[in-house]
């Protein structure tokens, strides 16, 4: 009887000791998620912020090369449409 009770408190401190660690981890997933989105929002937060300077740099080259009609202090020949710099 001795033996069983030592054996059922063994077994008792192993589950708890099981849990504890099994909580731990569960508790590193749960930072390491956190800082997968925050890392993945910051990312976003570049990818957007690079394709409004994009769009920018495209519509003032858009508006270079449509300016034909326009007098400038500056002469230099703007390349065809099909040949960007």
């Amino acid at each position: 009887m001795k033996d069983k009770t030592a054996e059922i408190m063994k077994l008792n401190n192993d589950t708890s000791t099981q849990k504890t660690e099994w909580e731990m981890i569960m508790d590193e997933q749960n930072i390491l998620k956190e800082e997968a989105a925050e890392i993945s929002s910051k990312k976003n937060s570049k990818i957007s912020e690079l394709a409004q300077i994009l769009m920018a740099i495209e519509n003032i080259e858009q508006k270079c090369f449509k300016r034909e009609g326009t007098k400038s202090a500056v002469k230099h020949n703007i390349p065809n449409i099909d040949q960007k710099p």
